[in-house]
């Protein structure tokens, strides 16, 4: 197979746009980190839809930087007036578990270095997975961007990611309440591919006989 057959499988190479807001803002928040860090290094992941904006798309809109660390760095952005309330756009920093996708994602993930700052970008399809719990337009609109801009991801390309992804689905949701992951691939679906998928039968029932 091709690299672009592979596109959701393999590591992500973008040509990031660093004038971007997310991007200007990123650099900023890394420049805190590195200096109030002094010698250490510190990795932290940027997920959400800044990612999308400096790599795929600058029409991909987003009101905040998302970023998470093992380590506790938000008082340092705190300090330096780039957090909610204090800039706009801001950081909202995140615990890691907040980006739920796929488990296998860093191994798809860009890394760039800012400093001593390793800085780790999710692969488009890894965000727009952790997209469907939330499903709000704006989500739904970030795949279509991606798609318009990319021609990825196919349904097929989807449907792996999902199955690779089929954790988001385990019970503790309502089905009919907004937020509930079946009932959201299910609008994605009927929008961007226009057919209905049967959740449970195409997705959770083949991851669990499927090896991705």
């Amino acid at each position: 197979m091709t690299m672009n057959e592979q596109w959701h499988r393999t590591r992500w190479r973008p040509q990031l746009d660093w004038s971007t807001p997310g991007a200007e803002l990123l650099r900023q928040a890394a420049e805190v980190l590195s200096s109030g860090l002094g010698s250490r290094s510190l990795q932290i992941v940027v997920f959400g839809s800044s990612p999308l904006q400096m790599g795929v798309s600058n029409a991909i809109m987003s009101g905040d930087l998302d970023i998470a660390s093992d380590e506790e760095i938000e008082g340092l952005l705190v300090a330096a007036g780039l957090t909610k309330g204090l800039s706009s756009p801001y950081v909202e920093v995140c615990p890691l578990g907040t980006f739920r996708t796929a488990l296998d994602w860093r191994t798809r993930a860009h890394a760039e270095m800012l400093g001593n700052l390793e800085i780790l970008f999710p692969h488009p399809i890894d965000i727009l997975v952790s997209k469907i719990t939330r499903g709000e337009e704006k989500d739904f609109e970030a795949f279509e961007e991606v798609i318009d801009r990319t021609g990825h991801p196919t349904e097929g390309e989807l449907l792996v990611s999902l199955i690779r992804a089929v954790h988001l689905y385990r019970p503790g949701y309502d089905e009919a309440a907004p937020g509930d992951p079946i009932t959201n691939t299910r609008l994605l679906w009927k929008r961007l591919f226009g057919r209905d998928i049967d959740v449970r039968q195409e997705i959770i029932a083949t991851a669990s006989t499927r090896k991705m």
